[in-house]
């Protein structure tokens, strides 16, 4: 009797501590939701929006951007929706990936998989992810998910487990393309185990088939509607260097700075003896997570336009590695234990910093900034140009509908023809008046932008006021007012 309760005991010390992780990613996730739409989600909701079925989220759309879970959740929805119910399954998505890495930890016992979900419920990118509607927080669950249940299939030949994968694994396509990634590593795993395998190899060829078969099934089928006519938007090329170092960056929360650099590269190096300590132990899961983490990163060498967030799930399977490494170091010397939960401290909390400063700033101003510009405009139809066309034009379609008066907004794109310029009239230099306001746009989160431009085939720009954004996703804002108007006071 004293052996159940202090089992009973035990589970309780164990419970409290998960429960906290859970609540406190969740809220920090939560808190997202009150950031503003962005370019890549408005684009998203314009390319549902012109569809008159949910079928034609598969057949019609053929975009990068267009990620099926989501597409389908935004076109349920509604154009008119509000932001946190265009987000909705996203942020339910990101709050189960927490408890969800705890379980999958959990056959490195209770410390790693509580180590595990602390890790992951406070990362800053998943944070991030987990409140944009996009299908990034869709693809995280089901890769993990996906793990689990090949995981447990190999170890127990129960066709439930089987089935559960192939379902997961369909889902992690239909969520993002991305799964790709993931989906290959499983096959390689999956290839390992029949060619070791004693005994009646095509039989065993035969169960590895039949649960490989329905995301296969999947794939294909997207690939005859959709994938072969893709256009992909891209984003400004990078260097096969910098693509990595921005993938490292992410599990210290894409802080700046030397302190993260370093506790990056530690925290690579950590995951990179884990793995190697995995493969010496003959434990036939770590070829799962060698490629799981290298496919992403061939991304970079094929792409010119690898992108951060195409590195998330290699992030989510390097953080279980970490959560892994930092167990078992502990056992060691003191030296060793205190050094190591120095590195835990510092990882969780550059992401904390980070997560922080993004619910703060937000993915941008953009309706502050289109409110400003209605309010001191000097015409009935403010004019505005800039050096974005399709985010700037896609914002301000948005947003005009909120400001007081709803004003309507004449565009001067850039060139004739500029995906999103349908329905605005000019083009720079294009006879009359230039227009009053140029917007510079920025990525960067540091944005200190100029007093003054001179726009050639236009006019010259004062700077009005700048619209911050932070973090992985999202545009800065600078708006300038043409020199030749009266000055008006700055926005803020």
């Amino acid at each position: 009797m004293s052996s159940e309760r202090s089992a009973a005991r035990g589970m309780v010390r164990w419970i409290w501590p998960i429960v906290i992780v859970v609540l406190v990613g969740a809220v920090l996730r939560l808190l997202g939701l009150r950031t503003e739409l962005w370019m890549d989600e408005i684009l998203s909701l314009k390319l549902v929006g012109a569809l008159e079925s949910p079928l034609g989220v598969f057949t019609s759309i053929h975009h990068d951007n267009n990620h099926y879970l989501n597409s389908l959740w935004l076109f349920a929805v509604g154009a008119d929706a509000q932001w946190w119910q265009m987000r909705l399954v996203a942020v339910v998505f990101g709050i189960l990936l927490v408890p969800l890495a705890y379980w999958a930890a959990l056959d490195w016992g209770r410390p790693a998989a509580l180590v595990a979900a602390l890790l992951v419920g406070l990362s800053y990118p998943m944070i991030h992810y987990s409140s944009e509607a996009r299908g990034y927080a869709h693809v995280l669950v089901f890769a993990l998910t996906s793990w689990i249940f090949f995981r447990n299939w190999l170890g127990t030949g129960k066709a439930g487990w089987g089935v559960a994968y192939a379902l997961s694994a369909s889902l992690g396509f239909l969520s993002h393309l991305g799964f790709a990634t993931v989906f290959a590593s499983l096959l390689v795993w999956s290839t390992f185990d029949v060619l070791s395998a004693r005994g009646d190899r095509v039989q065993r060829l035969g169960r590895h088939a039949a649960v490989q078969l329905l995301p296969a099934i999947t794939v294909a089928l997207l690939y005859l509607v959709d994938v072969r006519y893709l256009e992909v938007a891209g984003g400004p090329p990078v260097t096969t260097v910098s693509s990595w170092l921005a993938a490292g960056a992410l599990r210290v929360g894409d802080a700046p700075g030397w302190l993260a650099a370093a506790v990056a590269l530690v925290t690579a190096s950590a995951v990179a003896l884990e793995l190697i300590r995995m493969f010496r132990d003959g434990e036939s899961e770590a070829l799962f997570f060698a490629f799981v983490l290298f496919f992403p990163l061939a991304n970079g060498v094929i792409s010119i336009h690898a992108s951060q967030r195409y590195y998330l799930t290699a992030l989510l399977f390097a953080l279980l590695l970490l959560a892994r490494f930092i167990v078992k170091a502990m056992s060691g010397s003191d030296r060793r234990r205190w050094g190591v939960a120095a590195l835990l401290i510092a990882v969780v909390g550059l992401n904390l910093v980070q997560a922080v400063r993004f619910l703060e700033i937000g993915r941008g101003k953009y309706l502050e900034a289109v409110a400003d510009i209605a309010a001191v405009s000097a015409a009935d139809r403010p004019t505005v140009a800039g050096n974005h066309d399709l985010g700037q034009i896609l914002a301000i379609e948005y947003y005009e509908r909120f400001v007081s008066g709803q004003p309507s907004f004449q565009y001067f794109c850039r060139r004739p023809g500029a995906p999103g310029c349908e329905r605005f009239r000019q083009p720079h230099g294009a006879d009359g008046p230039a227009p009053e306001f140029f917007v510079a746009a920025s990525t960067r989160n540091r944005f200190a932008p100029p007093a003054s431009l001179e726009i050639p085939n236009l006019a010259d720009y004062s700077l009005m006021a700048v619209y911050p954004k932070y973090g992985l996703s999202g545009l800065s804002w600078a708006v300038y007012r043409s020199s030749d108007r009266t000055p008006a006071e700055p926005a803020r």
